[in-house]
């Protein structure tokens, strides 16, 4: 079988038929194609007619199925699966149907699958991330591990970002992703702990203009030097894991999932995947051993959630049970959140009302009891209050002795 010439093609550079074949993509495509993807399906031709002989003034099938044999070969399956959507729209060019049989018969996809399998145990938390992040020298890389996580983004959109794609406002940053593969976004940073605690110090001290990742060089970093940094660095290595940019992406995906943090609309648009995408939930999805029985058996309406025990709490100083009601030891007075009676007071607002309430006289001469040991001056005072005769004082004075 054998394409009709397009008159576009006839007599025509070779310049011309690729500019013709852009504006043919161009008008047949549904939704705008960005120029870096026009690029992309020039490339794919020019590359294919000066190595493997194309024809540009018609499709030859014969031909056609000899080059789509020697480039499976050499492909990827992601590489090879964009050349055919290539050639398609190249017989649509040349009036020739990529739906009937035998044009379908050559320009079959591969089936793509990961070049990496990952396991729920490979998948990264936040204490992970927070760990890695700690063990990185320089701010710039802080920032940019911290962003890999917060966002989910692809490692080449984060490469690509420039200083004046963020936005900062009252509520943090707003990243501007302008460089993708699928659509252009807005994501806001959502992770105090790690996003905007490691990527606020290294915004401010940035010169204000080009790249926002920059190399000592004042160069781009770009996604084949962070991958070849975090596959030869010992990043990860005292979690006993390898640590590559997607996964960051995977594993920020799976969090967000498993506690409830984004619905999954919102899952998707930060990944840059469409409404419509199972990609999510095909590779990035992890779960656990336990968590996949529970998916299950509610998928099936016979999970019942256990009630959760709460162990009492145990007094970090006496060693005595705090009831949950109760914010103190009952025996010591000491405070159950760790902290000594004067800090805990001070901080909860609480030392005026104890001053007021008489009943409240045992626990604000404990506070005294712990403020004597540091404050000569308060103790030279109740010193001088205990020599008036005033009874607590008295007290509290023979128990600093």
């Amino acid at each position: 079988m054998k394409g009709r010439s397009n008159s576009l093609t006839t007599n025509t550079s070779p310049q011309e038929v690729m500019q013709a074949f852009k504006n043919f993509c161009r008008r047949r495509s549904k939704r705008a194609m960005s120029p870096k993807t026009l690029d992309r399906y020039e490339q794919v031709i020019d590359v294919l007619f000066r190595k493997y002989g194309l024809r540009l003034d018609s499709v030859n099938l014969n031909d056609l199925e000899r080059i789509v044999t020697e480039r499976a070969q050499v492909l990827a399956p992601a590489t090879f699966n964009t050349e055919m959507a290539v050639l398609r729209r190249w017989c649509e060019f040349h009036h020739l149907d990529p739906r009937e049989r035998d044009v379908r018969d050559v320009l079959q996809f591969k089936k793509a699958t990961p070049t990496r399998q990952i396991v729920d145990s490979d998948i990264l938390t936040p204490d992970d991330v927070t760990s890695l992040i700690q063990h990185l020298r320089t701010p710039a890389w802080k920032a940019l591990i911290a962003i890999m996580w917060d966002t989910g983004c692809r490692i080449g959109e984060i490469c690509g970002l420039d200083y004046e794609d963020v936005t900062r406002d009252e509520h943090g940053f707003v990243l501007h992703i302008r460089h993708s593969k699928t659509m252009r976004r807005k994501l806001r940073l959502i992770t105090p702990e790690i996003g905007l605690k490691y990527f606020t110090p290294y915004y401010v001290q940035h010169r204000g203009r080009g790249p926002l990742f920059q190399t000592s060089s004042g160069t781009r970093i770009t996604s084949d030097v962070v991958r070849k940094i975090l596959s030869q660095a010992k990043i990860g290595k005292h979690l006993g894991k390898s640590v590559w940019p997607t996964l960051f992406r995977k594993s920020a995906s799976t969090y967000w999932k498993k506690t409830g943090m984004l619905p999954d609309p919102a899952i998707r648009q930060r990944l840059g995947h469409s409404r419509h995408s199972r990609t999510f939930e095909q590779w990035y999805l992890q779960y656990g051993d336990d968590s996949q029985k529970i998916a299950e058996l509610a998928a099936l309406g016979k999970y019942v959630e256990l009630p959760i025990k709460i162990e009492p709490l145990k007094c970090w100083r006496c060693g005595m049970d705090i009831p949950a009601a109760e914010d103190r030891c009952m025996n010591c007075h000491a405070a159950a959140s760790g902290k000594t009676l004067q800090e805990d007071v001070r901080e909860t607002g609480e030392l005026e009302s104890l001053k007021s309430e008489m009943e409240n006289i045992e626990t604000l001469l404990a506070v005294l009891v712990e403020a004597l040991a540091d404050d000569p001056i308060l103790k030279k005072r109740i010193n001088r209050l205990a020599g008036d005769g005033r009874p607590p004082f008295i007290d509290l004075l023979e128990d600093t002795s």
